[in-house]
């Protein structure tokens, strides 16, 4: 996002390279190496909060630089068994897939909270839990959630001429995960999230990842 502001061509140049290792499903890699080669880390690999980084970083650079000709320009997906021989799509439709993988693939648990599968900001979350299994299964994640509160609109902002309905999409379900949010003010700070049995973490210690993001998406008055 930074480097928007500092150097606009290598952000935008980051940006191809995330959709070039997001495989077909919209599933984003957590690390690489080498030129282009997925890192598999099992206990790591499926974070909720990329999707939420990617289309933040996006919204940034098409807002700031007015590069809306990028929506149009084609990229392909990554694929295991050969490299970006996976189906080409548009910028716009790598946006879309992004959103819809986070809404539906990566998804809300009972509490209306994104899910926190195998961790979000903080690799290690999951260590703070009574059982990590389950909470990966079930577990529910405030950072990733106040954070796509604030990511989604902007990214609605930036491609509302170009997909209405997509825009208005994100719209509604920010606001789903705001008043999710509201609900996780444990009377001094809000939880840093919920176990897999639905019981909250971070109600005895304040993590500081949600408040921020809280603060930032202006869910409290």
């Amino acid at each position: 996002v930074v480097l928007t502001y500092l150097n606009p061509e290598i952000a935008k140049d980051i940006l191809r390279f995330i959709m070039l290792t997001t495989s077909p499903n919209g599933e984003k890699a957590y690390a690489n190496y080498g030129d282009t080669s997925i890192a598999i880390v099992p206990t790591l690999s499926k974070p909720s909060d990329l999707d939420v980084f990617f289309l933040w970083a996006m919204a940034e650079y098409l807002l700031a630089t007015g590069d809306y000709d990028f929506l149009n320009e084609k990229l392909p997906f990554y694929s295991y068994q050969n490299i970006f021989s996976a189906p080409t799509s548009s910028v716009l439709d790598h946006i879309r897939i992004a959103f819809e993988h986070l809404k539906n693939d990566i998804g809300t648990g009972e509490h209306g909270l994104i899910k926190i599968r195998t961790g979000d900001w903080s690799d290690g979350i999951l260590w703070f839990t009574e059982n990590p299994s389950i909470t990966e299964e079930k577990g529910e994640s405030t950072f990733t959630t106040a954070f796509a509160v604030y990511a989604l609109p902007r990214i609605a902002e930036a491609i509302e001429q170009y997909d209405s309905n997509l825009a208005q999409s994100m719209i509604k379900e920010a606001e789903n995960y705001k008043t999710a949010m509201k609900k996780q003010w444990g009377g001094r700070w809000y939880f840093r999230g919920r176990e897999g049995n639905g019981k909250p973490f971070g109600d005895d210690r304040i993590f500081l990842e949600p408040q921020v993001w809280a603060l930032i998406s202006r869910i409290p008055d």
